[in-house]
């Protein structure tokens, strides 16, 4: 049995200022992987953000899919597998309407590639991040890309209570962002992707908290947290529901 997991707000929760209920997490992905099932991380960071924040992800983890589905690692080997990055034309697309619609100082952009970050746009991107300084600002420019865009060409993932940058050229002022990856991207298409390689084999489960979760959920044997977006709760039956990782492989285990 495979089973694929958020971080930001389910295998960690912000609140978790101590790491308490993460660390009961990795014990269970331990046992998990010890009856002999794969377990892997599904999130919106990068490898860079990984590193910094969780450096043992390749010790607790097979597969490791970032950037929202556009690049995946086999942990172990630490060996890029599959990635989906943006053409260039579409780079500078974005970029030209973020700018339509807020300044520098409104708005940051972060680009990422696999194993690196940028200031300003390089080849192989496989996300971009605009930075607004609130949630109602985040929220409008979602809603004119959403309209101007839809989602042939892009996927969107808005995040309106953001940890603070840890990227020198963005400031703790910020506190909304907005990822930007590929239409071919998604966490799904990332796991869909495993299994047609035969790199992964037998049930799929899938645990998230946000609506960037949802179209795997709905993909695959989804669950989701207590603590989700109110608009996936809304989407949930109640025995698809758990208050943590540990909760769901303990309840898979039996």
């Amino acid at each position: 049995m495979n089973l694929f997991c958020d971080v930001d707000g389910t295998f960690w929760e912000h609140s978790d200022k101590d790491f308490t209920q993460y660390k009961r997490n990795l014990a269970a992905v331990e046992r998990w992987r010890a009856a002999g099932n794969v377990f892997g991380l599904a999130t919106g960071r990068g490898i860079p953000s990984m590193r910094r924040n969780f450096p043992d992800y390749h010790r607790d983890s097979d597969y490791l899919i970032t950037d929202n589905g556009s690049f995946t690692t086999e942990t172990k080997s630490e060996k890029l597998i599959d990635e989906t990055v943006f053409e260039k034309r579409q780079i500078a697309q974005i970029l030209s309407f973020v700018r339509e619609h807020f300044d520098e100082k409104q708005a940051k952009i972060s680009y990422h590639g696999y194993l690196q970050e940028y200031q300003v746009p390089i080849s192989s991107i496989g996300k971009i991040r605009t930075w607004l300084l609130n949630s109602e600002m985040a929220d409008e420019l979602y809603g004119k890309m959403e309209a101007h865009f839809g989602n042939d060409d892009y996927k969107l993932h808005i995040e309106r209570n953001a940890l603070p940058s840890s990227l020198d050229w963005v400031g703790p002022e910020y506190k909304s962002f907005i990822n930007i990856v590929p239409a071919e991207s998604g966490k799904e298409t990332a796991i869909e992707k495993l299994r047609k390689t035969h790199k992964i084999k037998g049930d799929i489960v899938v645990l998230g908290d946000d609506m960037n979760d949802l179209a795997m959920i709905h993909e695959f044997d989804g669950y989701a947290m207590v603590s989700s977006h109110p608009k996936l709760l809304e989407l949930m039956p109640k025995d698809k529901i758990v208050k943590n990782p540990e909760e769901l492989i303990n309840k898979l285990l039996k």
